[in-house]
């Protein structure tokens, strides 16, 4: 289902080398096979990682980093352990604590955890890029909270602070099968399979079935002008904007590097149109408050409804795709409905 446009689709250093879920993900990013069991995907603690007295911390066990997001994708899914230190440094120079390879973005020392009384905090320490809390940049002192999600530079992390932190790695796993770690919506793969599966069940109740597909005005402008990191927070904007107006029976889902794609079982393509210019313009109001005076960042869509001609799941988003282009060479900002017979 390739588009026509380009597509932006621990102590140590080793102990961010790739992990086998990442390897999972690149292997079957936009296949229909199934990835690999959770069990095989584990990426295994450093052994540099020293062994802590729990009682020193109370009943909060242990504390974990899994990389949720990242610009290799095959570093996705390792994790560390926070050493139990008062200061923990998180960069890439060989003095961190914390030592996260691969990133050109991540400063040589970024950001600094601290424990104390219980709390661990995190705080900038100068970095070029920033350090964010649950895609917020943070300006002193934040304390963190298990499930909290922390970026530096282009790393996303999220914290896990767990009794049985076994059972929240896995649950954190099971979680990446199905979501982009970077925006939260459903990930390609999961996308192609539920096309799938509507494709069918649409035939199958002789029911509606709509695809609306949408892509970001000129956003190569935006990474080209702002960096990468400013544009992973546009592409977080793009995705809650979106599924504001997502219902509960809808699928939204990033299936590019600025492409994302919306399922509509039961609705037709008028009134997927009606939503798909809805979302236009909710999006043409938006301001980032990433980007300098808040600008905006524009989207156009292509919207198609599946036909009895169309034969597999490819013809339908091929479909989708064209009326995509349409918009794009139409001026852009807009929305374009293929036509139901075609």
């Amino acid at each position: 289902m390739a588009s026509r446009r380009d597509r932006t689709p621990g102590h140590r250093e080793r102990a961010l080398q790739p992990g086998r879920l990442g390897a999972a993900l690149a292997r079957s990013a936009g296949s229909a096979e199934p990835p690999a069991s959770l069990t095989d995907a584990e990426q295994t603690v450093s052994e540099d990682f020293v062994a802590v007295d729990p009682s020193r911390y109370g009943d909060q066990g242990d504390v974990e980093l899994i990389v949720i997001a990242h610009p290799d994708l095959e570093a996705v899914g390792t994790r560390f352990r926070v050493p139990r230190q008062p200061s923990v440094a998180i960069g890439r120079a060989e003095a961190a604590d914390l030592r996260l390879a691969g990133s050109s973005s991540l400063s040589r020392l970024h950001a600094r955890l601290r424990f104390a009384a219980g709390r661990i905090t995190i705080e900038d320490a100068g970095s070029r890029n920033g350090t964010f809390v649950n895609g917020r940049r943070i300006a002193g002192a934040v304390e963190l909270a298990s499930g909290d999600r922390v970026q530096v530079g282009g790393v996303h992390c999220k914290l896990l602070r767990e009794l049985d932190v076994e059972a929240a790695y896995h649950d954190a796993l099971l979680e990446l099968a199905v979501r982009d770690g970077l925006t939260g919506a459903f990930n390609r793969r999961f996308f192609h399979d539920e096309l799938e599966r509507e494709i069918a069940r649409s035939r199958r109740h002789a029911h509606p079935f709509t695809l609306i597909v949408v892509d970001a005005d000129d956003f190569k402008a935006v990474n080209d002008c702002h960096g990468h990191v400013v544009g992973d927070q546009v592409l977080r904007e793009i995705a809650n904007v979106l599924g504001e107006s997502v219902r509960s029976e809808q699928v939204l889902a990033r299936v590019g590097g600025d492409e994302f794609a919306i399922l509509c079982p039961e609705t037709c393509a008028a009134e997927a149109g009606a939503l798909a210019q809805r979302l236009c313009a909710a999006l043409a109001a938006r301001s980032m408050p990433c980007l300098a005076g808040g600008e905006t960042v524009t989207c156009s869509f292509g919207v198609a409804e599946l036909a009895e001609g169309d034969g597999a799941a490819t013809d339908l988003y091929e479909k989708a795709d064209r009326a995509l282009y349409r918009s794009k060479s139409e001026g852009r900002t807009r929305v374009t409905v293929a036509p139901t017979d075609s």
